[in-house]
Protein backbone atom coordinates (compact mmCIF):
# COMPACT_ATOMS: atom_id res chain seq x y z
CA UNK A 1 0.00 0.00 0.00
CA UNK A 2 2.82 2.33 0.82
CA UNK A 3 4.41 1.69 -2.58
CA UNK A 4 1.10 2.49 -4.30
CA UNK A 5 0.89 5.83 -2.49
CA UNK A 6 4.43 6.70 -3.56
CA UNK A 7 3.58 5.92 -7.18
CA UNK A 8 0.44 8.06 -7.01
CA UNK A 9 2.44 10.97 -5.56
CA UNK A 10 5.04 10.57 -8.27
CA UNK A 11 2.38 10.49 -11.01
CA UNK A 12 0.69 13.57 -9.52
CA UNK A 13 4.01 15.38 -9.49
CA UNK A 14 4.72 14.47 -13.14
CA UNK A 15 1.22 15.57 -14.17
CA UNK A 16 1.63 18.88 -12.33
CA UNK A 17 5.00 19.50 -13.99
CA UNK A 18 3.52 18.80 -17.43
CA UNK A 19 0.65 21.18 -16.78
CA UNK A 20 3.12 23.87 -15.67
CA UNK A 21 5.15 23.28 -18.81
CA UNK A 22 2.00 23.72 -20.96
CA UNK A 23 1.14 26.95 -19.12
CA UNK A 24 4.68 28.24 -19.67
CA UNK A 25 4.42 27.37 -23.37
CA UNK A 26 1.13 29.28 -23.65
CA UNK A 27 2.63 32.29 -21.87
CA UNK A 28 5.71 32.22 -24.09
CA UNK A 29 3.59 31.99 -27.21
CA UNK A 30 1.41 34.89 -26.03
CA UNK A 31 4.47 37.01 -25.38
CA UNK A 32 5.94 36.18 -28.79
CA UNK A 33 2.66 36.96 -30.52
CA UNK A 34 2.42 40.32 -28.74
CA UNK A 35 5.96 41.23 -29.81
CA UNK A 36 5.26 40.30 -33.44
CA UNK A 37 2.08 42.41 -33.47
CA UNK A 38 3.93 45.38 -31.96
CA UNK A 39 6.69 45.05 -34.54
CA UNK A 40 4.21 44.89 -37.42
CA UNK A 41 2.38 47.99 -36.15
CA UNK A 42 5.67 49.86 -35.74
CA UNK A 43 6.63 49.06 -39.32
CA UNK A 44 3.22 50.12 -40.64
CA UNK A 45 3.32 53.45 -38.79
CA UNK A 46 6.93 54.12 -39.78
CA UNK A 47 5.97 54.01 -43.47
CA UNK A 48 3.70 57.01 -42.85
CA UNK A 49 6.68 58.96 -41.51
CA UNK A 50 8.84 58.02 -44.48
CA UNK A 51 6.64 59.91 -46.96
CA UNK A 52 8.24 63.26 -45.99
CA UNK A 53 11.67 62.38 -44.61
CA UNK A 54 13.44 65.31 -42.98
CA UNK A 55 10.39 67.57 -43.16
CA UNK A 56 8.41 68.53 -40.10
CA UNK A 57 4.65 68.22 -40.49
CA UNK A 58 2.90 71.56 -40.96
CA UNK A 59 -0.33 72.09 -39.11
CA UNK A 60 -3.31 72.93 -41.25
CA UNK A 61 -5.09 76.09 -40.12
CA UNK A 62 -8.82 76.42 -40.56
CA UNK A 63 -8.63 80.21 -40.82
CA UNK A 64 -5.91 82.69 -41.56
CA UNK A 65 -4.29 84.52 -38.68
CA UNK A 66 -4.13 88.28 -38.33
CA UNK A 67 -0.73 89.11 -36.78
CA UNK A 68 -2.13 92.42 -35.51
CA UNK A 69 -4.33 90.74 -32.93
CA UNK A 70 -3.35 87.05 -32.78
CA UNK A 71 -2.12 85.74 -29.43
CA UNK A 72 1.20 83.93 -29.08
CA UNK A 73 -0.62 80.58 -28.88
CA UNK A 74 -2.07 81.09 -32.37
CA UNK A 75 1.15 82.33 -33.94
CA UNK A 76 3.23 79.35 -32.82
CA UNK A 77 1.08 77.20 -35.11
CA UNK A 78 2.53 79.01 -38.13
CA UNK A 79 5.43 77.45 -40.06
CA UNK A 80 8.87 78.66 -38.95
CA UNK A 81 7.38 80.51 -35.96
CA UNK A 82 8.34 79.18 -32.58
CA UNK A 83 7.48 80.48 -29.15
CA UNK A 84 10.29 83.03 -29.02
CA UNK A 85 9.56 84.43 -32.48
CA UNK A 86 5.83 84.62 -31.68
CA UNK A 87 6.69 86.56 -28.54
CA UNK A 88 8.93 88.88 -30.60
CA UNK A 89 6.01 89.61 -32.94
CA UNK A 90 3.71 90.33 -30.00
CA UNK A 91 6.29 92.55 -28.29
CA UNK A 92 6.93 94.49 -31.51
CA UNK A 93 3.18 94.90 -32.03
CA UNK A 94 2.69 96.21 -28.49
CA UNK A 95 5.69 98.54 -28.69
CA UNK A 96 4.50 100.09 -31.97
CA UNK A 97 0.75 100.09 -31.31
CA UNK A 98 -1.16 103.13 -32.47
CA UNK A 99 -4.29 104.11 -34.35
CA UNK A 100 -3.34 102.05 -37.41
CA UNK A 101 -2.46 98.35 -37.52
CA UNK A 102 1.23 97.66 -37.05
CA UNK A 103 1.31 95.07 -39.84
CA UNK A 104 -0.48 95.98 -43.07
CA UNK A 105 1.11 93.32 -45.28
CA UNK A 106 3.22 90.20 -44.85
CA UNK A 107 6.43 92.09 -45.66
CA UNK A 108 5.91 94.29 -42.56
CA UNK A 109 6.80 91.26 -40.44
CA UNK A 110 10.42 91.69 -41.56
CA UNK A 111 10.59 94.58 -39.09
CA UNK A 112 10.56 91.97 -36.33
CA UNK A 113 13.98 90.65 -35.33
CA UNK A 114 14.63 87.17 -36.75
CA UNK A 115 12.10 87.33 -39.59
CA UNK A 116 13.52 87.56 -43.09
CA UNK A 117 12.30 87.15 -46.67
CA UNK A 118 12.24 83.33 -46.53
CA UNK A 119 10.10 83.31 -43.40
CA UNK A 120 7.79 85.94 -44.89
CA UNK A 121 7.36 83.81 -48.02
CA UNK A 122 6.50 80.77 -45.89
CA UNK A 123 3.95 82.75 -43.86
CA UNK A 124 2.14 84.55 -46.71
CA UNK A 125 -0.60 81.97 -47.25
CA UNK A 126 -1.40 81.68 -43.54
CA UNK A 127 -1.86 85.36 -42.71
CA UNK A 128 -4.61 87.92 -43.29
CA UNK A 129 -4.54 91.68 -42.90
CA UNK A 130 -7.42 94.09 -42.46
Amino acid sequence: MNLQMERNKCRAKVIAERMDAKDNTKESFSCLLSCVIALVLAIIFSFGMMENPGKAPVLQLQTRINPNDAPVASMVRLPQIGISRAREITAYRQANAGDKPVFTCVEDLQKVKGIGPKTVAALAEYLRFE
